[in-house]
């Protein structure tokens, strides 16, 4: 009752997952921009780690959780935890 769908890498539109990674992406670094949007890629290993550090719908778990089998303690979490 399944049916093999291949996807070429030059249309990544017709994967649903990639298409919503994508998104998210592009809002992460939307929300990074500054008014001169010039200075964004200094950003990025930010960018990367709010991203690796998100608990995500389809597996529940972060990236970084399933990559090292634990959460990271992100300044926020400290906050939470000292208050």
């Amino acid at each position: 009752g399944t049916q093999l769908d291949m996807l070429m890498s030059a249309h990544p539109e017709t994967n649903g997952q990639t298409n919503r990674l994508n998104q998210g992406i592009k809002d992460y670094i939307f929300n990074l921009r500054q008014a001169d949007q010039s200075n964004w890629v200094e950003h990025v290993d930010v960018l990367e780690f709010c991203y690796m550090a998100t608990i995500h719908l389809a597996t529940g778990f972060s990236p970084l959780n399933l990559s090292i089998g634990k959460e990271v303690l992100t300044p926020i979490a400290l906050l939470y935890i000292l208050y």
